[in-house]
C-alpha cells in the first residue's frame, strides 16, 4: 500500500481543505500533509520500519479523513489548466526542452505542496509547448501557477495560460501578455 492518496473536504462544491499521504520507499518514510487549499499546510514525516506500520498509518489517515468529512476527489472535481510557450523552433531547441522540464518540476512541486493539484503531462510541437495541470480549485490554481512562474523566473511574461472545466473541450484564455489573441493548443 504505497500509493499517493489525496483527500479533499468540499464546502458547497468547492475544495477547501486537503489531507494526503504518500510513501518514499527509498527513504522508508511516509509523509502526511494537510492544510487549506492554496496554502502549504503542515506535514508530518513518519519513519517506517516495517510494512505493517505503513499499512496501519494508511488506515489511520483514511479513517481521519472520513471522520472529518474528506473524500477522494472525482474526475469532475478537476479543471485542466494549460501553460503554453512559443517554441524557438518548430519542435523546440535545447532551451525549450530545459524550460519544459523546469516548468513541469516547479509547477508540480508548487501545486502539490499547496493542495491545488498536479502536472499531468505535456505536448511539444507545431511551434508550441503545452504543459497540462489538473487543479482542484480553478481560481486558486491559476493564481498559484502564475505566482510559481513569476517567482521562479520561468518566462512568466512569455507564458499563456488557459483552462477548461470538466466536460468541456474549449479552452478559455486566462492570462497572456496580449489578451487580444485567441488561444489554440496546436
Amino acid at each position: 500500500m504505497t500509493e499517493h492518496l489525496k483527500y479533499y473536504k468540499f464546502d458547497e462544491g468547492i475544495a477547501t481543505q486537503y489531507l494526503e499521504i504518500w510513501y518514499d520507499e527509498t527513504e522508508r518514510k511516509a509523509t502526511v500533509h494537510k492544510g487549506k487549499v492554496g496554502y502549504q499546510g503542515q506535514r508530518t514525516i513518519h519513519q517506517i520500519l516495517e510494512e505493517n506500520e505503513l499499512q496501519q498509518l494508511y488506515v489511520i489517515v483514511k479513517q481521519e479523513a472520513e471522520d472529518l468529512g474528506f473524500v477522494l476527489p472525482k474526475e469532475e472535481n478537476y479543471s485542466t489548466v494549460v501553460v503554453q510557450y512559443q517554441l524557438k523552433s518548430k519542435f523546440g531547441n535545447k532551451r525549450d526542452l530545459w524550460l519544459k522540464d523546469k516548468v513541469q518540476d516547479y509547477l508540480d512541486n508548487h501545486l502539490g505542496w499547496h493542495g491545488l493539484g498536479a502536472v499531468n503531462g505535456f505536448d511539444l510541437g507545431a511551434g508550441k509547448l503545452n504543459i497540462f495541470c489538473d487543479v482542484i480549485q480553478l481560481d486558486k490554481g491559476i493564481s498559484g501557477i502564475k505566482s510559481c512562474l513569476r517567482t521562479s523566473r520561468l518566462d512568466y511574461t512569455q507564458a499563456r495560460i488557459a483552462y477548461k472545466t470538466f466536460g468541456t473541450d474549449v479552452y478559455t484564455l486566462a492570462y497572456a501578455k496580449n489578451m487580444n489573441l485567441s488561444f489554440e493548443l496546436i
